[in-house]
C-alpha cells in the first residue's frame, strides 16, 4: 500500500494491512451496506472498478458508486494507475482487511453507556447486520457435503460468571488475532501453496436474563 500522493504504476503484491480501527460514525454507517461491505472484502487485495463490477454482479455505474463512497471515508484508498490497452486503470485497496469498531465505543466500565451516542450504537448494529447477510450469502452458497463436512458451525446461549465470560472473551479475541496473522504470511508466501479459503462469523454478545415464569397464569399449551 503507498502513502504517497501519486498512485503507483504496478498494483500492490501485499494485502492490505491486517486491521484497521473505524474512525468515525460516518465510516460504520458506510459500511452498513452489505455491497460496500463485500467489496471492502474484497478490497483486500487491489482491484479496478471493472473487477469489483464482475466479482459482485454490479453494473459498472453501481460498483463505481459503492466503491466511491468507500473512498470518500478513507476506507477505500487509489494503490495504482495502469494504462492498459489506452486506458488508465485505478486500482483500489482496503485500509485493512479487518475492519474493527472497537475505539468507537468505550472499554469495559470505563464510560456509562448513555455517554455513547445512540447514532453510534445504531450505526454498529446496522454494521453488524450487514456482516451477517454477507456470511448469510456464504452460508447459502455452500452446495456440496463435503464444504459442510470441513466446516464447524456453532450457535448456542450460554451462562457464565463474569470471570469465565471475560475469559472466553479474550480468548476468541486472541484467535482471531492469530487468524489474520497466518492468513497474511499465507497470502504474502508462494502463490502456488495449498491453501484453505474460509468465512468465519464469530459474534458474542450479551443477552437479557430470561424473566421467571408465571405460574398463575393458564398455560394455552396445555388448557
Amino acid at each position: 500500500m503507498t502513502t504517497e500522493d501519486t498512485p503507483r504504476t504496478v498494483p500492490s503484491t501485499a494485502p492490505a494491512l491486517d486491521v484497521y480501527y473505524l474512525e468515525s460514525v460516518e465510516q460504520v454507517k458506510v459500511l452498513a451496506e452489505p455491497i460496500r461491505y463485500r467489496m471492502s472484502i474484497l478490497l483486500e487485495r487491489p482491484r479496478t472498478c471493472a473487477g469489483l463490477a464482475r466479482l459482485l454482479g454490479l453494473s459498472r455505474a453501481k460498483a463505481h458508486y459503492h466503491l466511491k463512497q468507500l473512498e470518500q471515508v478513507g476506507l477505500a484508498i487509489p494503490d495504482a494507475e495502469v494504462l492498459k490497452n489506452g486506458i488508465v486503470e485505478k486500482y483500489y485497496i482496503s485500509v485493512g482487511r479487518m475492519l474493527n469498531f472497537g475505539q468507537l465505543i468505550p472499554n469495559d466500565g470505563s464510560v456509562p453507556p448513555g455517554n455513547v451516542a445512540p447514532e453510534t450504537f445504531g450505526a454498529i448494529s446496522s454494521f453488524l447486520a450487514a456482516m451477517l447477510d454477507v456470511s448469510r450469502e456464504n452460508a447459502s452458497a455452500v452446495s456440496s457435503a463435503e464444504a459442510l463436512k470441513k466446516g464447524y458451525f456453532f450457535d448456542f446461549e450460554a451462562s457464565l460468571t463474569e470471570d469465565q465470560y471475560r475469559a472466553v472473551r479474550r480468548r476468541l479475541v486472541d484467535m482471531s488475532e492469530e487468524i489474520v496473522s497466518l492468513s497474511r504470511a499465507n497470502l504474502e508466501g508462494p502463490p502456488d501453496a495449498d491453501l484453505v479459503s474460509f468465512h468465519i462469523t464469530n459474534y458474542l454478545t450479551t443477552t437479557p436474563g430470561q424473566p421467571p415464569e408465571d405460574d398463575t397464569e393458564e398455560d394455552p399449551c396445555t388448557a
